[in-house]
């Protein structure tokens, strides 16, 4: 069941209460959103620790890929395991590639909800801090079938640069009617409010996270929040312009 979170009740229909006004426009972020990525690259963290290994560099102690999750492609992050920057940058490379050769699969019914919006015409956007050819390159490879989609990469969030970008290659004017879809609190969220559209947040729920972010950013108004496409879709139908036809019986 799709929930607003923070000062509203937990069971509160999220159409009604979080806004009933139609949906311009839809931005996503990609990794966990639209593709499977954490157990994904969970697993592409470890063969790569195994490769330096095997090239003679110590697999670093401690080190759990999910509690760095948020900085799991960086030099920058890869460097501090190993202490060198030479090796943080081997170690990068290494990724990048098992990331191109790796086949990672979409989230269930993320195809259902892009053709949906589609059919309502109803424009929509990547923002990613993925780098832009390899996010390219994964849209392409799991979404084909929508050849000309607004892709943003190297997108920086929280900063809302790219935000902004998308919506004006898209023609939107007016932020307050845009849904933007992400799964993390901290640069999806935060990005979303900073740019002035309504932030849904993806995934489980999170009150404590929403209670910081609105906290941190001084935001009043409502996060949504959706656990699965299931419940993205109804809510992309209950807040379109154009409601698609009924289900034949």
């Amino acid at each position: 069941m799709f929930s607003n979170f923070g000062g509203f009740p937990r069971k509160a229909s999220f159409a009604s209460r979080f806004s009933t006004a139609p949906i311009s426009a839809m931005l996503f972020d990609f990794d966990d959103v639209l593709m499977v990525t954490e157990d994904n690259a969970h697993k592409i963290f470890e063969i790569m620790f195994v490769q330096m290994e095997v090239g003679g560099h110590k697999r670093p102690n401690g080190i759990s890929f999910k509690d760095k999750r948020s900085e799991e492609k960086s030099v920058d992050f890869l460097t501090r395991v190993y202490a060198d920057p030479v090796l943080g940058q081997k170690a990068y490379d290494i990724v990048e590639t098992l990331y191109y050769q790796t086949e990672i699969p979409a989230v269930e019914g993320a195809a259902e909800t892009l053709r949906l919006l589609k059919q309502n015409n109803t424009p929509f956007a990547i923002v990613s801090n993925l780098r832009n050819e390899l996010l390219e390159y994964r849209f392409k490879r799991l979404f084909g079938e929508f050849e000309g989609t607004v892709v943003l990469g190297q997108s920086r969030k929280p900063e809302p640069d790219n935000i902004h970008r998308a919506l004006e290659i898209l023609g939107i004017t007016d932020p307050k009617e845009v849904l933007f879809v992400g799964d993390k609190m901290d640069t999806d969220v935060k990005a979303a409010i900073a740019a002035g559209c309504h932030p849904v947040f993806f995934g489980p729920i999170d009150f404590e996270g929403v209670k910081r972010i609105k906290e941190e950013t001084g935001y009043k108004g409502p996060v949504g929040w959706v656990s699965n496409h299931q419940e993205l879709r109804e809510l992309i139908i209950g807040r379109s312009k154009s409601k698609p036809p009924p289900h034949p019986r």
